[in-house]
């Protein structure tokens, strides 16, 4: 047994990292994974509470040889899910023979095995764990720590009454501390731990020497943490909270960057209504996405709204999870009640402890796969439960045959369906969104540029190529989120290249909160006239420059109106536009929301994906300029490959990507370039076309669509409207493109049914009757809007217009019956 358990847990290995490799990322991508991959790289210091082990490993994987710095940190995770896949593998198998014992006929071997075979490579297919597996996260790495001490666990078990064995328990211990350096998540393994000690051997919990051992281990673990302290002294570029004091690495353990009040007084005050929003839709839907079915409807957050549904996986792998766990507690109660307990911390007591607000900045289905694992156990005890009705159904050699038929049934109705369902969605293989995105933001930039940006996924992939890859490392990237922080304040000041804030130390170290501001207060900023001359040579129709003082003026208002306040990160480009003075180009990024631009966003000129501050307004485009770099600097790379699969956060963020090509078309139309307008279009469509990346707002479809039709392409408008129409719309926009199609296409044929449609769900509409009636008059359907006219009188009885028209269709075409006859 022995031999054939080893050789499919090395089968279980091997397929899941094939897969892993196959779907890998092929470079950054969005959220941490930048940070995570620079840090690796660079040995700096991560956002608190850090993870120095994780960033140790990914700095030894940097140094082997093989394809690029991004994949190399990739790898770490693709590797450590594989490892996770084999090991689940190897619980459910102990787990099984803890009550069954070890099997001994060729039918028992496939049972056992093929039960825990198929539990281990659904969880390796299931949704968020093999979203994890292809990416630079912490996630992967702390899952294995998680199914490791497991693991050992019910090793000892099977060997707890050898007085050596003690030594699997010291080494949980020790891997406890360890893990806590990648992320706290194998943490919650503690009570289901301690269960099976207390159900297996509970003398030894009353041995104190093993007590007094705990810290101890804990601690040496935990010791990776001194790389924080040692490095944050070293000033890496990224040097989060910067806590190379005492006091710095005290705050930075805490997270007292995010807020200094205790978790525990959080489970008492609810961030958000915990069944609707923390349980129903921040877990039972992730939990759904596992093993039950995922939906495709988004809301207006941007979230898929379907909170259980069977699209895809038909609730399969949660059947037999269900059987699985109450054939486990039937069999072994013990070991059952151990797991339950582990599906529970991770899973509703994690939603308790998390208080996650409402709304997210993104879907959290990544925290709950300690939880999923469990279930899989459960998903094997499942497998294992059918598959041993059918030995028992069936006797003898024929039950062999039954035995192995119905594992490769489950196999593939199980785990096989999961990967068919998931491997497309799960592919990344294409994607360089991430990469293309931070490039061309950069791109978009003078030399020497103070580039300000908004959040993660404009920040995090930009530190990447500036300092893994080297590229455009003269531009400052300054974060407006961190710019509520002393800490960064301070780096941005003292680092080169130099961010001009004119503050003293002393006091940039006193910042915090809010600043006073009543009202609107006007800025001015004066300027070399020989500066100014610079910046009018780019803007069209300035012929006239300056030969004396110049100043640039415009308000800034309370960015916090309730408080009558400026936050610290207004204040501080306050400073910052005060201090630089058009001596460096200043550039917002395009995701930065318009209140954090303190009033200047009208001086703003698109270049791109970020907008250049002028001393005037008025220029918002340069054609030359944003064409330039549009059509020769830029990558767009897969965007327009439908075999590429782009979830709804990356098809927002490539929105902006999209931006600048519609500002190019508006220009265009102004200056009355039609030629120019369709070769933009052209251009955008080519590069990101619809059918790969959607625009997210219809207004801006069928303004296309117009745009279009108004420089003489029909056909471009029908593509759009025919697309629009197929969407979960209002009617009012379908009555609104169901016009389109009639009176500027043309086509008649296609409006009428879609009118009809609307006009039978809002009988009360009268606008859009009207326009049916002249459609079906004009296509000479005389009876239908004879019909339909009656229709009208019968609930608007008074309707002396429509009276009118009824008498004329009975003078008319010779009709006498007030009766509708062919409505329905």
């Amino acid at each position: 047994m022995k031999n054939e358990t080893r050789l499919i847990a090395g089968i279980t290995f091997i397929v899941s990292l094939a897969v892993y490799i196959i779907t890998i990322a092929p470079t950054v991508s969005l959220w941490d994974c930048g940070e995570f991959i620079t840090c690796s790289y660079i040995m700096g210091v991560p956002h608190p509470p850090g993870t120095p082990l994780y960033v140790m490993i990914g700095r030894l994987f940097t140094l082997f040889p093989f394809s690029n710095i991004a994949v190399r940190v990739n790898f770490v995770s693709a590797l450590s899910s594989a490892f996770v896949v084999m090991i689940l593998f190897l619980v459910i198998v102990r787990l099984i023979k803890e009550w069954r014992g070890n099997p001994q006929t060729v039918s028992d071997k496939i049972i056992v095995i093929g039960a825990a075979f198929i539990g281990a490579m659904s969880y390796a297919f299931s949704d968020s764990f093999w979203f994890n597996a292809v990416e630079a996260e912490v996630y992967a790495m702390s899952m294995l720590f998680t199914a490791l001490v497991l693991w050992l666990a019910v090793v000892w078990m099977d060997n707890n009454e050898d007085y050596k064995s003690v030594r699997f328990l010291l080494l949980i211990l020790y891997l406890f501390g360890l893990g806590a350096g990648v992320h706290l998540l194998n943490l919650l393994v503690i009570p289901t731990i301690f269960l099976l000690v207390l159900f297996t051997n509970r003398k030894l919990l009353l041995r104190y020497d093993l007590w007094c051992l705990v810290p101890i281990l804990i601690i040496i673990g935990y010791s990776t943490y001194l790389m924080i302290y040692i490095r944050s002294g070293l000033d890496p570029a990224i040097d989060m909270n910067n806590p190379e004091t005492l006091e710095n690495f005290r705050k930075y353990l805490r997270r007292e960057q995010y807020g200094t009040k205790s978790q525990f007084s959080l489970l008492f005050d609810r961030a958000a209504p915990l069944w609707t929003y923390q349980i129903k839709k921040m877990f039972v839907r992730y939990f759904g996405w596992q093993f039950i079915g995922k939906g495709t409807t988004y809301g207006a957050d941007g979230y898929i709204k379907e909170i259980l549904t069977l699209r895809g996986l038909y609730a399969i792998p949660f059947v037999f999870g269900v059987i699985g766990m109450v054939y486990h507690l039937i069999k072994d109660w013990k070991r059952g009640f151990s797991i339950f307990t582990l599906f529970i911390v991770t899973g509703i007591i994690l939603v308790i402890y998390l208080n996650q607000k409402d709304p997210q900045p993104r879907e959290r289905d990544y925290v709950y796969v300690a939880c999923s694992f469990a279930f899989a156990i459960w998903i094997g005890m499942g497998a294992l439960a059918v598959l041993e009705g059918i030995a028992y159904i069936f006797k003898q050699k024929r039950g062999l045959y039954a035995v192995g038929g119905t594992f490769v049934v489950l196999l593939l109705i199980c785990p096989g369906n999961m990967f068919r369902f998931n491997f497309h969605t799960h592919d990344r293989s294409g994607q360089y969104l991430a990469w293309d995105f931070a490039h061309n933001l950069l791109q978009s930039c003078e030399q020497n540029a103070i580039l300000v940006t908004n959040g993660d996924n404009d920040t995090f992939p930009l530190w990447y190529l500036q300092e893994v890859e080297n590229i455009r490392k003269d531009i400052n990237v300054v974060n407006l989120s961190l710019l509520n922080t002393p800490w960064y304040i301070l780096q941005l000041k003292h680092r080169e290249p130099k961010v001009p804030i004119n503050m003293t130390d002393e006091n940039i170290k006193r910042l915090g909160g809010y600043f006073k501001l009543d009202k609107a207060m006007t800025v001015k900023i004066v300027i070399d006239p020989r500066l100014f001359r610079h910046y009018l040579r780019e803007m069209d129709g300035i012929i006239q420059y300056p030969d004396k003082e110049v100043s640039m003026v415009f308000q800034m208002e309370p960015t916090v109106p309730s408080r009558s306040a400026l936050r610290t990160q207004d204040y501080l480009m306050y400073e910052i536009v005060r201090s630089f003075k058009f001596m460096r180009p200043l550039y917002f990024a395009l995701t930065t929301p318009p209140g954090s631009s303190i009033g200047l966003k009208d001086f703003g000129r698109i270049d791109g994906l970020a907008y250049k501050i002028l001393p005037v307004k008025g220029y918002k485009v340069v054609p030359e300029i944003l064409r330039k770099n549009l059509y020769e600097k830029f990558k767009f790379r897969n965007l327009n490959n439908p075999d590429v699969y782009y979830n709804r956060e990356k098809i927002s963020l490539a929105q902006n990507l999209k931006r600048p090509f519609m500002d190019l078309v508006y220009n265009d139309i102004n200056k009355k370039n039609p030629q120019s307008v369709l070769e933009t279009l052209d251009k955008m469509s080519e590069l990101m076309p619809e059918e790969v990346i959607p625009f997210l707002r219809n207004d801006i479809v069928e303004q296309i669509g117009l745009v279009y039709y108004q420089y003489g392409r029909p056909e471009e408008y029908e593509k759009r409207l025919d697309y629009l129409l197929k969407k979960d719309i209002s009617d009012d926009n379908k009555y609104k493109y169901a016009r389109g199609l009639a009176f500027r296409l043309k086509k008649e044929d296609k409006a009428i049914p879609i009118l009809k449609e609307i006009i039978d769900k809002n009988p009360e509409k009268r606008e859009y009757l009207s326009t049916f009636i002249m459609l079906l008059e004009k296509n000479k359907k005389h009876q239908t809007a004879f019909d339909y006219i009656n229709a009208w009188i019968e609930n608007n009885p008074d309707d002396k217009e429509y009276l009118k028209i009824q008498k004329q269709y009975k003078v008319k075409y010779n009709f006498s019956k007030d009766t509708v006859n062919s409505i329905k």
